[in-house]
């Protein structure tokens, strides 16, 4: 999986990154999953 705490250290200023990168995992996750049933069912 990837490791989305640089990204978050860049993008968002405040303290907790865990929860900012836990909330962009949760997001990666449906995008790629809207993503394939999105071509699944073209």
């Amino acid at each position: 999986m990837y490791d989305a705490r640089g990204i978050t250290k860049k993008v968002f200023g405040f303290g907790d990154q865990n929860e900012a990168t836990a909330g962009l995992k949760v997001l990666g996750f449906v995008l790629g999953v809207v993503g394939v049933l999105f071509i699944y069912f073209r």
